[in-house]
């Protein structure tokens, strides 16, 4: 069983740890993690939002 970059991240926001959540959603996008195209929509992450390293990674998606 292999724990994807963007599994970890859901994980750590669950847990409250959203520098480590940010981290591994930025590692799932530089392994070019193809279910990333819904995190714009995902409610999941409407904690983070407004956060810039979040809103970057939206943009480096081209879902911005």
């Amino acid at each position: 069983i292999r724990l994807r970059h963007r599994d970890r991240a859901y994980l750590e926001l669950g847990l409250g740890r959203t520098d480590r959540a940010l981290r591994a959603f930025a590692a799932a996008l530089d392994e070019r993690d193809p279910s990333l195209v819904w995190i714009s929509v995902d409610p999941r992450v409407d904690g983070i939002r407004d956060d810039a390293r979040f809103k970057a990674i939206i943009e480096k998606l081209g879902l911005k």
